[in-house]
């Protein structure tokens, strides 16, 4: 009689490899509309950026409190510094 065979070892499966930077291309159209980010310099116009983040805003459908969150996530340097001022 036989021995019986040996069970063979399962090889573990390595995790797939996830870029660091996903490629533009896989930006999902809401994204491609989102304003930029607004730095209070003098060669930005605060009313058009205003007037486009109040149109995406109403675009995504916001309530006041997610318009409330979401403005000052766009804001950099001396805009965010003034902002930050006002709630202070």
């Amino acid at each position: 009689m036989e021995p019986p065979p040996e069970p063979q070892q399962e090889q573990p499966v390595p995790p797939p490899e996830v870029p660091a930077v996903l490629p533009t291309s896989t930006r999902t159209t809401t994204d491609s509309y989102a304003p930029s980010l607004f730095h209070g310099k003098t060669t930005e116009d605060a009313l058009d950026f205003l007037s486009y983040v109040e149109r995406y805003m109403a675009y995504k459908n916001m309530n006041e409190q997610e318009k409330l969150a979401f403005v000052p996530v766009l804001l950099r340097d001396i805009a965010s510094d003034f902002y930050d001022s006002l709630i202070a």
